[in-house]
């Protein structure tokens, strides 16, 4: 974690306070799940916008086939434009019931496809969800970017969005004033997840936040480049001295 800190500072020129905000979200978490655990009911709200209303009603009966199997309780109330799910006796799993609570924000404020919401959902799917506009915990609100320089760094964003999702593996899925960025599963870095992810973030932050323009992913990409050349010359050179194969 303190690695993850460094680099980002000295590499990614990334305030150190981001890494708090993460620490904070994670003790939330930490204390919702303890409480998930103790409680047999227990429920989490999500309301999502009305230009959001016919994705999520469309959405809404694949969702509600999920959440079923697992034992959640759910409930859509278009009338208020909210999903409500719910902990029951029959919920076979806390921690699955903690993760629906991602589905929830995922399928109402990003209009992520129901498909992919459940993937996440069910573990199959590593993932960073970002708020990068003015709304409540987004990085412009909580770094004081006007709103017309976040306009002109959301367009150079837009723009290289595709060499980033190329550079970190990483599919980026832009939407309105979020980011999704998702991994692999079964690809785990040093910081507990897919390293990808962790760049990708990091890049995000760079654009939306201090104005970084292109030539940062293009540098990063050489990068990569050059150290796959160099590991390819190198496993070379032993399988030329050993005769093994790797």
């Amino acid at each position: 974690m303190l690695r993850m800190v460094v680099e980002g500072f000295l590499v990614y020129n990334v305030d150190p306070a981001n890494f708090m905000v993460t620490m904070e979200h994670k003790l939330s978490n930490e204390t919702a799940k303890s409480r998930c655990k103790s409680c047999i009911s227990f429920s989490f709200t999500e309301h999502f916008p009305e230009c959001n209303a016919w994705f999520v009603q469309d959405a809404w009966p694949m969702v509600k086939s999920s959440l079923d199997e697992h034992g959640i309780l759910s409930d859509l109330k278009m009338a208020d434009r909210s999903i409500t799910i719910s902990k029951t006796v029959k919920t076979k799993d806390p921690e699955l019931f903690l993760r629906a609570r991602i589905l929830l924000e995922l399928l109402g404020s990003a209009s992520i496809p129901a498909s992919l919401a459940i993937e996440i959902m069910n573990g199959r799917r590593q993932h960073i969800f970002m708020r990068i506009g003015h709304q409540e915990g987004g990085l412009c609100s909580r770094f004081g970017i006007k709103e017309e320089e976040h306009k002109q760094r959301l367009v150079k964003f837009v723009a290289a969005d595709k060499d980033l999702s190329d550079l970190t593996d990483t599919i980026v899925r832009h939407v309105g004033h979020t980011v999704l960025l998702l991994g692999r599963a079964d690809v785990v870095g040093i910081s507990g997840r897919d390293d990808g992810l962790e760049m990708a973030r990091t890049l995000v932050e760079g654009y939306i936040v201090h104005g970084r323009k292109h030539a940062c992913v293009t540098e990063h990409r050489e990068i990569k480049k050059s150290r796959k050349r160099k590991y390819r010359e190198v496993m070379y050179c032993l399988r030329e001295k050993t005769g093994n194969s790797f």
